[in-house]
């Protein structure tokens, strides 16, 4: 199983990589995430389905479909989150040969 203690490590490699100063939280990366989306032009019902928030009760939650969710989701990475993403593909692939042996 996966421990917090391994997400928290990763989260650290990651966050050199990427130069964040070392008080850089898991926080601060679901902060940029949210941010990142906001920008990126995602609605914000879709933001809260991706964050794993309650959809709300209002009337405009409960007509609204996630239909283009994707769609939006892909433009908002490639928009915002590509130098981001390139530190994680680096190291996932730095990381699956060692995975694939176990």
């Amino acid at each position: 199983g996966l421990r917090y203690e391994d997400v928290r490590r990763e989260f650290r490699r990651l966050a050199q990589h990427l130069d964040w100063p070392g008080e850089a939280t898991l926080k601060d990366f679901r902060h940029l995430f949210a941010t990142a989306m906001a920008n990126g032009g995602v609605p914000e019902h879709e933001r809260r389905y991706l964050m794993g928030h309650a959809p709300g009760r209002e009337a405009i939650v409960v007509y609204t479909h996630l239909s283009k969710i994707a769609e939006h989701y892909q433009v908002a990475v490639q928009r915002e989150l590509a130098a981001p993403l390139r530190v994680m593909v680096q190291r996932v692939d730095a990381v699956a040969p060692a995975s694939s042996a176990a």
